[in-house]
């Protein structure tokens, strides 16, 4: 009788700490876009393959695809695609400003409807562009890319006249509206990948059609 008790009670433990995980790990992915923020973060990006668009929330814009796709709803193809990504800027300071990349294929971003860099490089290296001065507040930004060699890469820093060369930061990216419905997916995708799901569900996607 104790031997099942005891059973039962371990039975109980496990379950609520898993119950436990499940809840954290709903709400950090929740915690990462919060679609109900008068301004939440982050930016929309949309990859295409042909006639074919998927899109997804992102961080920042730091990748290094390699040979290859963006995103497994593009298929398992090594040949070319475009990226797309929208946002908001927060510009905190006033001074002149460069917008650089480590880039493998064709670049270009604009902000506030000024083309800041558009560049090409078919190996791995850096470009620069001219300098510019944005005016303080939320500037719209937007960045497109295009693989044009055997491999993808795609790194976004800026510099400034009161800060050095770094990473142009994901915290500093605003969207003007939420999009749940991507919120959702990301939400499947990371738990999808936290948990393991694809063990057993090989053929199985996390995400969803576009």
């Amino acid at each position: 009788m104790t031997d099942g008790i005891q059973t039962s009670h371990t039975r109980i433990l496990i379950a609520g700490i898993c119950s436990g995980v499940l809840l954290l790990s709903h709400a950090s992915s929740f915690a990462q876009f919060d679609e109900t923020a008068e301004l939440p973060k982050g930016l929309v990006a949309s990859y295409s393959v042909g006639e074919r668009t998927v899109e997804r929330l992102e961080e920042a814009i730091s990748y290094d695809w390699g040979a290859s796709m963006p995103d497994r709803r593009l298929g398992s193809t090594d040949g070319a695609f475009n990226g797309q990504w929208k946002s908001q800027l927060l510009v905190r300071q006033e001074s002149t400003h460069r917008i650089h990349a480590f880039v493998q294929g064709a670049v270009s971003v604009e902000i506030n409807g000024e083309v800041v860099l558009k560049a090409e490089s078919k190996t791995p290296g850096w470009v620069s562009g001219e300098e510019f001065t944005p005016d303080i507040g939320f500037q719209p930004l937007s960045v497109h890319f295009e693989k044009s060699a055997d491999k993808a890469r795609l790194q976004l820093f800026w510099s400034s006249e009161v800060f050095p060369l770094e990473p142009l930061p994901g915290h500093l990216f605003f969207r003007e509206e939420g999009r749940p419905d991507l919120a959702l997916a990301e939400l499947g995708r990371n738990q999808f990948e936290a948990f393991h799901c694809g063990a057993c569900h090989k053929d199985v996607l996390p995400e969803t059609e576009q």
